[in-house]
């Protein structure tokens, strides 16, 4: 389900009702106490695997997918678009490296899901990318991560992640989803569907081993167990 430094994105179909009561203590004390009940469905209906060097992202914001040189590899993505105009999803579960953007040799999580409603787009060194915030999917998040009260969870299956509540998204993640479902137009500037964005290291040792059994038999069985919906993963 991972292929480190490519970036896959689950198709997931959802369908979900939350009711969620949390308290947190003082700021100096690090325990929460949380009350959620959720009442979800879902199902991955596909996995789509992309790759997304720098230069790629590059070409699409200086609009020369059409030059010589890059039109052939652009035209490849045509029935990818198609297919997913088709057969889209409610959410996406993409599995992406951050690029210094996020995270740093200072800080960098084996694995991190994020839990937020939205996540711009990161600033890289040279501006944003000109694309539309990612929504992302906080209730089926909360399952998989079992931050929500939940029986099973890839947590209590061994499988530790780090939250992240807050968060920008960089090419790693945006240029998939430029690649797939091409640029929004003006009037219409968003995603065609939420997020859950799933960040691996590929930078300091160690990395997790390729494959990840454990990572994959985890989320692929909690996602089912959360809701009836369509899901998509995308690495």
């Amino acid at each position: 389900m991972v292929a480190y430094g490519i970036p896959a994105m689950v198709h997931v179909s959802t369908s979900c009702n939350a009711r969620t009561s949390a308290h947190a203590s003082a700021r100096t004390s690090a325990r929460t106490s949380a009350r959620t009940s959720i009442n979800t469905s879902a199902h991955i209906t596909a996995s789509v695997h992309t790759s997304k060097p720098p230069a790629i992202a590059a070409a699409l914001d200086q609009g020369k997918t059409a030059d010589p040189y890059w039109q052939p590899l652009f035209a490849g993505y045509d029935f990818s678009k198609q297919w997913l105009r088709e057969n889209t999803p409610d959410v996406g579960f993409l599995v992406y490296n951050d690029h210094a953007s996020a995270f740093s040799l200072d800080f960098i999580p084996t694995f991190a899901i994020g839990t937020a409603a939205s996540y711009a787009p990161a600033d890289e060194g040279w501006g944003p990318r000109a694309v539309p915030v990612v929504q992302g999917h906080p209730e089926l998040t909360a399952h998989v991560a079992h931050i929500a009260h939940r029986a099973h969870s890839v947590i209590q299956d061994d499988f530790d992640l780090t939250i992240v509540n807050k968060m920008d998204v960089d090419r790693g993640l945006t240029a998939p989803l430029s690649l797939m479902c091409g640029q929004p137009p003006s009037d219409k500037f968003a995603w065609p569907f939420k997020v859950i964005p799933f960040a691996v290291n590929v930078v300091p040792n160690p990395e997790p081993r390729t494959p990840c059994p454990a990572a994959a038999a985890a989320l692929t069985w909690a996602a089912p167990s959360a809701v009836p919906s369509r899901a998509m993963t995308s690495r």
